[in-house]
């Protein structure tokens, strides 16, 4: 008997294989927890931590991200084990950070319940060997003092991080303004927000004086406090090291874009050939990354300057492939680059205006 194959023969691949992204707007409360054995849980309301007898102030971080409008859809809880007195000892937080990454990796911030400067110092550390942002907050009295050098914040400042942020806080003891902080902006896509202006729900600001504020800035923390009658903000929204926090957020974000995207694109296709065509299909996915890092707003557009010039948001810069050295050919390699103009935002307008019967 005969057989269509003979006619037609259908072979179908599937080249749909596909780099799951990076997870940026998750927030995760690091705790002791005897309540449940494995490293993490899901939480999706407050409700349902409630049910599970959480300690209280892990309730409390909870209830303070939950509490924000609009809140992240979900926050994680890291198990840590503790020590004989019921505290996490601090040489051990590295290690059991990595158990909980090594358990679930899909968070991008997070904060201590307990929140020793020993801790504080070494959350920090780890943070910065990671892909993660730590989040914290002190009522440290000696942070408003200028002259102190050893205070938490001035301590974590020194190492000059990328990956910390401290919002300084008279109620530190009683709430968690940082988890708060978090589940407000974690709702807003990276580079699209700004972690400075933002509203609070749930939580209590802080009175600071004049000098108590510019000593705090200064030292590279956060406030939450009055600017207007019924208005409490945040500001200014930094990393320790005095870089914008949404700035980390975002490189985090575009670097994650651009190796996922790309490597999809590798490992769906036989061969990308080492020609200008092979190198236009990689130039062409990394401009994709970066007008979509354009479309959530960390990268500029392209815009028009005084003299009518148009000035490109981005350009990528590439070879052709005669032009490539022999031995990066031989090596399989494509060496591009890129230059990007950061959007940035604004957080203080100055204008200067004149009254008179006549314009001047």
């Amino acid at each position: 008997m005969g057989s269509l194959n003979q006619i037609v023969n259908v072979n179908i691949a599937l080249s749909t294989t596909s780099v799951p992204r990076g997870v940026f707007g998750v927030p995760m409360i690091i705790a002791p927890l005897t309540t449940f054995t494995e490293r993490v849980r899901v939480y999706l309301d407050y409700n349902a931590a409630q049910e599970d007898n959480l300690p209280a102030d892990v309730l409390k971080a909870l209830r303070a991200v939950f509490s924000q409008t609009p809140r992240p859809q979900m926050c994680k809880v890291g198990r840590l084990d503790v020590g004989a007195d019921g505290k996490v000892v601090a040489n051990t937080l590295a290690a059991q950070l990595s158990a909980i990454q090594a358990e679930d990796a899909n968070w991008y911030g997070f904060a201590l319940t307990q929140r020793t400067p020993a801790l504080q110092l070494a959350a920090a550390e780890w943070a910065e060997t990671q892909t993660k942002m730590f989040f914290t907050s002190s009522a440290e009295v000696a942070i408003t003092d200028a002259s102190s050098t050893t205070d938490v914040l001035s301590s974590l400042a020194a190492k000059n991080y990328l990956r910390t942020a401290v919002i300084v806080d008279k109620h530190a003891a009683d709430q968690y303004l940082e988890m708060a902080w978090m589940g407000r902006c974690f709702t807003i896509a990276p580079g699209g927000e700004t972690w400075a202006l933002k509203q609070l729900s749930a939580v209590e600001a802080s009175d600071w004086s004049a000098t108590e504020q510019q000593t705090i800035l200064k030292k590279g923390g956060n406030t939450f406090e009055r600017f207007a009658p019924q208005i409490y903000l945040t500001t200014p929204g930094k990393v320790v090291s005095g870089e914008w926090v949404d700035v980390i957020r975002f490189r985090d974000w575009l670097a994650d874009t651009i190796q996922t995207s790309l490597s999809t694109l590798m490992i769906n296709r036989n061969k990308v050939p080492y020609t200008d065509g092979g190198i236009a299909l990689i130039v062409n996915n990394l401009t994709g990354c970066l007008i979509e890092g354009q479309r959530v707003g960390g990268i500029a557009p392209d815009e028009i300057d005084a003299d009518g010039n148009n000035v490109k948001g981005f350009v990528v810069t590439y070879p052709r492939s005669v032009d490539v050295p022999f031995q990066d050919k031989a090596d399989r390699i494509l060496n591009l680059a890129f230059s990007a103009r950061l959007a940035g935002a604004i957080h203080l307008t100055n204008i200067n205006g004149n009254l008179s019967y006549e314009l001047q």
